[in-house]
């Protein structure tokens, strides 16, 4: 919701889960993502790693777990 104020972004779709995440990049091809990590479905970190295989795009992965392992486990992704 922050960034749609923002006047020099344009979100262009937000997703339910992981899955539907992947399969929207697939059709927007957005400039960028913004992930949670905690998603139903399929999570975020797996949604990255299929996005990145199928169409790289630059993935900024949040977490509001301070205990979460996302930040190393990003690194990882393909």
């Amino acid at each position: 919701e922050a960034l749609s104020k923002d006047p020099d972004i344009e979100v262009v779709g937000t997703c339910a889960d992981g899955k539907q995440a992947v399969e929207m990049t697939r059709e927007l091809r957005p400039h960028v993502i913004t992930m949670d990590v905690d998603m139903p479905v399929m999570d975020g970190l797996t949604a990255t790693e299929h996005i990145m295989a199928e169409c790289p795009t630059p993935i900024l992965v949040l977490t509001a777990d301070p205990r979460s392992q996302a930040p190393e486990l990003t690194y990882r992704a393909p």
